[in-house]
This record gives structure tokens, sequence and C-alpha cells, in this order.
């Protein structure tokens, strides 16, 4: 996994900022409409967990050192770490497995490209200025290794 760096045959990506973002990967939430004045209005969960996550991408770049939001074109590399089953039988793909598994079909997690769309929004004048910038996004749903604990992992690049 990974972008293409600096190749004749497509863009050049500078890695910029490393994101962690703690607990359990959260779906951008369908909005919902008010009748009467037709507005569209967040679920508070998503609009929760986009402050939280716009929180843990303003401390990253404190700690980087950067100041302003990116311009020009951006790409995104998200990773959703889920928590593994509580009980792990011999039958289960994740017995004997102690690194990150790829987590397919449903059991409740939510899908990976909502939970992209939250991030998107959530870094959105913050890390970049608009998410009409992301050119390029990379993501993965996994199960946490043995010793991880659930989060996202975003790592941001500048695309030139």
């Amino acid at each position: 996994m990974g972008f293409r760096l600096s190749t004749d045959e497509g863009p050049r990506v500078v890695p910029v900022l490393q994101v962690l973002i703690p607990g359990r990967p959260v779906a951008k939430g369908r909005p919902r409409f008010h009748r009467k004045t037709g507005r569209a209005i967040t679920p508070k969960r998503t609009r929760e967990y986009e402050k939280f996550c716009a929180m843990c991408a303003k401390m990253a770049m404190s700690q980087s050192g950067m100041i302003a939001p990116l311009e020009g074109g951006v790409g995104l590399r998200v990773t959703a770490l889920f928590a593994r089953p509580k009980h792990v039988g011999k039958a289960h793909k994740l017995w004997g497995r102690p690194g990150r598994v790829p987590l397919t079909g449903g059991g409740g997690y939510p899908d990976l490209s909502n939970v992209i769309k939250a991030i998107e929004d959530a870094l959105q004048g913050v890390v970049f200025c608009d998410d009409r910038q992301v050119c390029l996004i990379e993501g993965a749903r996994l199960y946490c290794a043995v010793e991880d604990d659930p989060a996202v992992l975003v790592e941001v690049w500048r695309v030139e």
C-alpha cells in the first residue's frame, strides 16, 4: 500500500503530517432535513467526532510545526483500526494472527467510505482549506494488531 513517489507517470507526493485519532472510528452520519426550514442537520455523534478529529489534527500540526492549512492538491491515507472480537475461535480468520488483518464483511462495522468522509470533513479548514483539494485517497479498514487499540491513522500528503 502506498502512493507512487515522484515518477514520470504520476503526481509527486510529499508527506506532510501524520494524525492519530484514538478511539473507535465513527462513520459520517446521514443528514436529516428539517421540514420547516429545509436545512440539513448533521447527527450529533458525527459533529462531536469531527470536532475531536479536528482537535487531534491541530495537536499534530502544532507538534510538526505546521502553521496554516495546506493549499493545492492533497492526498490522504486513512487507516481505520477496529477492535478485535473478544472471543476468537480456531475457525475464525484472526486465529493465530498477531498483526493487523483486513476487516471484510459487515458485523456492525461502518463503511470505509463513510469513515473517510468524516475524516475529510473534520480536517477541512484545519489541515487543508477545502475538501475539494483532496485528489488522492487511500484507505484501509483493519482489525487492530493484538497490542493496538482502536484508532484512525491519517497521513496527509501534498501533491505536486
